[in-house]
């Protein structure tokens, strides 16, 4: 599926690309989410591919205009550009 014209960013860890999580429908499931006592959970996102950056911070920007996400810290680590030890040939 299309994302806002990105394809579907997914829940998955290198080496595989497939998941039947979408990013999407984990997002709804953390803000939803209220433990036994109220509490709400932390979030953190290890994005892989640069390409899902983008489609997911407006996923989070869409949870977070609905419920204000009291008390939730989001953590945002991207390991896409390349580095010392890239599994990826720099741009040309």
């Amino acid at each position: 599926g299309d994302e806002g014209g990105f394809p579907m960013p997914i829940m998955a860890h290198p080496p595989s690309k497939r998941s039947d999580m979408s990013a999407r429908d984990f997002l709804s499931r953390c803000f939803r989410y209220r433990g036994y006592d109220g509490a709400t959970c932390h979030v953190k996102l290890d994005f892989k591919e640069i390409g899902a950056v983008q489609p997911v911070l407006e996923m989070l920007r869409d949870e977070m205009t609905d419920d204000g996400s009291p008390g939730r810290t989001i953590f945002l680590n991207a390991d896409v550009l390349p580095g010392p030890g890239c599994r990826c040939p720099p741009p040309r």
